[in-house]
């Protein structure tokens, strides 16, 4: 089963907080999504009990920009990984993404870690940086093509499915691909 969320435990006892995606089927497998669901399940959490006792909670014991620290420099942090990749710092690793933000739901744009965590999504990624080299431009991946890392996803998946006899079953059928 699902635990209470412990991030708001942790933040407030100093421990550090990164985000990660262990359930796909309840919180899409991309960090825009954990990062919403981080913020609106600890915002839940305090509102729930400030109603209980006719209370507001002010201020949030969370903002979006602790929950871009958490997905960014936390993460690098918690995979050992924190004094060479996390935060735009000088002598770091330049793993940058660049967002659009020239959408209806990023409008109006005065609170940049808002309109991420809030109305972010992976369509939104125009650009990604790892290590300096350019790996995505204008949405697209720039080494890989979408066509060929399908084909090799689904060949992977259609040879579980034969081996686990699910193909027999009539639960699935194999990709089939024509002109691509």
């Amino acid at each position: 089963g699902h635990g209470r969320l412990a991030a708001l435990r942790a933040h407030a006892r100093g421990i550090p907080v990164s985000i990660s995606i262990d359930v796909c089927t309840s919180v899409g497998g991309d960090m825009f999504s954990a990062m919403r669901a981080l913020l609106a399940g600890s915002r839940y959490l305090v509102n729930i009990h400030a109603l209980d006792e006719d209370r507001t909670v002010d201020p949030l014991p969370l903002t979006s920009r602790d929950v871009v620290r958490f997905a960014t420099q936390g993460g690098a942090t918690a995979a050992w990984l924190g004094d060479a990749v996390g935060s735009l710092t000088p002598g770091k690793r330049a793993d940058v993404i660049l967002v659009r933000t020239d959408t209806w739901g990023m409008q109006p744009l005065n609170y940049p870690a808002g309109a991420i965590v809030e109305s972010g999504h992976p369509g939104l990624v125009d650009t990604v940086f790892v290590d300096g080299e350019i790996v995505k431009r204008d949405g697209q991946l720039v080494h890989h093509r979408l066509a060929d890392v399908r084909r090799l996803a689904d060949a992977a998946r259609d040879g579980l499915m034969r081996r686990a006899g699910i193909e027999n079953a009539g639960l699935w059928q194999p990709a089939v691909y024509t002109n691509q």
